[in-house]
């Protein structure tokens, strides 16, 4: 591990000494140097005459490829190929020069320099004037190849496959005119147009797709340009926002909508913090007639208990107190409450009987109720998302983001608005039932708020649990599965942050539901960012994804952007004190035996040792409550 932060060390040094140095050279250039500066721009223009400005810009590019790259990174090559174009360059250039004056013009700083004269004079007097040029196509070639990363291999066999289909379509073209005649002379024309069409786009589809990685690769993706905070004039909203602007239900004009967008085919628009999410921001389209909530008959019914024998509570109870009865315990229950499954006895010793006695008898207890275990160990099942989206506590709930977290032993629905809390912190064993967790309050989000109110970023390192949101409409960019990309969005999802506050500033609000409230501007809707694993993200950048996590747990929640963030790793180095102090609700699911302090620092209460019994068992702890609560999560089966 110290191996690896010391090679990105010298990575990101040489990146910085390189960025400075090529600075420095770009100074050189300005119009009045003397001393110094005037001594570097005439040795840059002797060794590269009119291609000078090639040295300072491989620095710079140099330097910020360096400053980005990991121990990983392969810039050998695409640094060869680059060198390679360069060198190719300036020969070119100097072609231009007679047979003969190739030394005297370099030395002048005229056409490529001293590099450039002396690698044509050098294949001049080895080639001759065409060998010359033949040799410098095939070093542009070379150097392409080793800047693409591709291999000659499959270049020549891209080109042999485009050369076969346009001969194909060619001799079919011929063919037609040969049997149809004259007549057939505009449908073989056609045909040939299309062809040539075809042929045109594929190359510039491939020209765009080396361009966007040339551009991928050059981009600081942590180094956010800065931009100055946007004024808001009365009445008026700034232009380049993180969330696409869709005409607001009930407007006085009866059909806002974004400028440039034609009426009656929906409203489509990009978000955009800066060039990343400008490129892979999915278009928010909104039909003319509002969004509609999906209906909840899409999820699966509870299944019908028919056929099951079940044992009645006072039955049981009966029963419960027989079986102490025979171990020599006098007790009597008092109460029950029955839930899906699990139903829990409230137990009243008889005076002088100890509780240690009847804590000793739960295998014998078990026994005689027909059970597993007093307390029972399997998940329980039954418990399904539509029971909770549809039961009146739900309904009667009236916050902007209210989930389903699960049901508690008693059977009554937990539910909690990520509004109020405003960040959720889950920490589990794989299998423990996170993701079950996930998906219910996404399924929650989904069912009660339209793209207007929410917009949803998702981070997948797993690359398996969040693939079936792609074509959600409330998804702000595609499903992340890139730990670098999640933390180029994260930081833009901080710049958002930093707008609204500025929003917030301008108008005198001081938080997003007082900004919705104003008539003259345009709703902002909330952000919920869920992180599927963050152990995975710490792995790759520690340092940045602390500082970015809780400075978005410290201050977002005035602007709406809430984080839910799982792990199956709750040790002190993934979920660090700051992250834990900043994140107060942290629910905590089952974890193996060797982690348990772990699963004490996810969560710190005497309760949770016992509830961490099977997958699907989680232990809530809320900020406003010490203890915490048992509860079962459900399962949304008809998504």
């Amino acid at each position: 591990m110290a191996r690896r932060k010391r090679t990105t060390n010298r990575l990101h040094a040489g990146g910085a000494v390189a960025l400075v140095g090529g600075l420095v050279l770009a100074l050189s250039f300005l119009p009045g140097a003397t001393g110094v500066p005037l001594v570097l721009e005439h040795v840059q223009r002797v060794a590269l005459g009119d291609g000078a400005w090639l040295i300072p810009l491989a620095g710079v590019l140099g330097g910020i490829a360096l400053l980005r790259a990991s121990e990983h990174s392969r810039l050998g090559r695409r640094a060869w190929g680059a060198a390679l174009i360069a060198l190719v360059s300036v020969a070119a250039y100097h072609a231009r020069v007679p047979r003969g004056a190739e030394w005297s013009t370099g030395l002048n700083a005229g056409g490529g320099g001293v590099v450039g004269g002396a690698l044509l004079w050098v294949l001049r007097r080895a080639f001759g004037e065409t060998g010359a040029w033949l040799m410098l196509a095939l070093s542009a070639i070379g150097g392409a190849l080793l800047w693409s990363n591709v291999s000659l291999a499959a270049a020549v066999g891209g080109m042999l496959s485009a050369i076969q289909w346009t001969a194909a379509e060619l001799v079919q073209a011929a063919l037609a005119i040969w049997q149809l005649g004259a007549g057939g002379a505009v449908a073989a024309v056609s045909i040939v147009t299309s062809s040539a069409a075809a042929l045109a786009h594929a190359i510039w589809r491939s020209a765009r797709a080396a361009a966007d990685r040339v551009g991928a690769l050059l981009q600081p993706m942590q180094l956010p340009a800065t931009t100055e905070p946007p004024r808001v004039p009365t009445g008026a909203r700034p232009v380049d926002t993180l969330v696409a602007e869709v005409s607001r239900p009930g407007a006085v004009d009866g059909e806002k909508r974004v400028a440039g967008v034609p009426p009656g085919r929906g409203q489509q628009v990009r978000a955009s913090t800066g060039e990343a999410f400008r490129q892979e921001a999915l278009a928010l389209e909104v039909p003319s007639g509002g969004y509609q909530l999906p209906p909840s008959t899409l999820l699966t019914d509870l299944p019908s208990s028919r056929g099951k024998a079940k044992t009645e509570p006072a039955d049981l109870a009966k029963q419960l107190e027989q079986t102490l009865t025979s171990f020599g315990v006098e007790a009597k229950v008092t109460r029950w409450e029955q839930g899906p499954v699990v139903t829990r006895f409230e137990v009243q010793p008889a005076p002088g009987v100890r509780v240690q006695k009847i804590s000793s008898l739960t295998n014998d207890i078990a026994l005689a109720l027909a059970a597993p275990s007093v307390r029972i160990e399997a998940p329980i099942p039954g418990v399904h998302i539509k029971e909770i989206l549809v039961s009146d506590e739900y309904q009667r709930m009236t916050g902007p983001l209210v989930v389903a977290v699960g049901k508690d032993i008693a059977g009554h629905p937990i539910l909690a608005d990520l509004a109020e809390m405003p960040h959720l912190l889950i920490a589990g064993a794989t299998g423990s039932g996170k993701s079950v967790t996930l998906n219910a309050i996404i399924a929650g989000l989904l069912f009660r708020c339209t793209p207007v109110d929410v917009r949803l970023l998702m981070i997948d390192p797993k690359r398996v649990e969040f693939t079936n949101y792609n074509n959600v409409p409330h998804l702000l960019i595609p499903v992340v599965t890139n730990p670098r990309a999640a933390a180029g969005a994260l930081r833009e999802i901080l710049r958002e942050m930093e707008e609204r506050f500025e929003r917030f500033a301008a108008t005198g609000t001081r938080n997003i539901q007082a900004y919705n409230q104003l008539i003259d501007v345009e709703r902002l809707p909330y952000l919920v960012i869920i992180v599927d694993e963050l152990a995975d993200l710490m792995m790759v950048a520690p340092a940045d994804f602390e500082d970015v996590i809780c400075r978005l747990a410290q201050m977002t929640r005035a602007t709406g952007i809430h984080m839910v963030v799982a792990t199956q790793r709750p040790s002190v180095d993934v979920i660090t004190g700051l992250i834990k102090a900043n994140i107060p609700h942290h629910p905590g699911y089952a974890g193996r035996r060797e982690t348990a302090r772990e699963r004490r620092h996810a969560v710190p209460t005497d309760g949770c040792r016992a509830a961490h019994a099977g997958a699907g068992r989680v232990h809530c702890r809320q900020r406003d409550s010490g203890a915490g609560r048992l509860v079962e999560d459900p399962r949304p089966a008809g998504l």
